[in-house]
């Protein structure tokens, strides 16, 4: 730095105008490099922003998914109850209710020894 310093003297500058110009160069120089440098973080930024984005999207997609087919299952067994009722005539609501609740014990994943003995199985 100091020998740049000697030829700009050297040419006729002021050795301070020749410091200050020299150090005004450096500053440039500096600025501009944090600049060229500033737009890859920006880069790296926005790649990771998408790919939260796209993360969260899959997870959105999987969990409509989900809501799907227990919406689905629910239909079903709604369906299901009233098919199993919809049989019996209706001077029998007792015999109707009994059947209703004992699907609706199956479906909850009750054991056999568990349902009352009307909704048990002859085996």
């Amino acid at each position: 730095m100091s020998g740049i310093i000697r030829r700009l003297a050297a040419w006729g500058i002021s050795p301070l105008f020749a410091a200050a110009f020299v150090l005004g160069v450096l500053i440039v120089a500096v600025v501009v490099l944090l600049n060229t440098c500033a737009p890859r973080s920006d880069v790296r930024r926005v790649e990771a922003n998408t790919r939260i984005l796209v993360n969260d999207g899959t997870a959105k997609e999987a969990a409509a998914e989900e809501r799907l087919t227990d919406t689905t299952t629910i239909n079903y067994r709604e369906k299901e109850r009233a098919n199993a009722t919809a049989t019996l005539p209706n001077t029998r609501p007792s015999d109707r209710r009994v059947r209703r609740g004992c699907v609706i014990l199956r479906q909850q994943g009750a054991r056999e020894a568990d349902l009352p003995v009307a909704c048990r199985s002859a085996r």
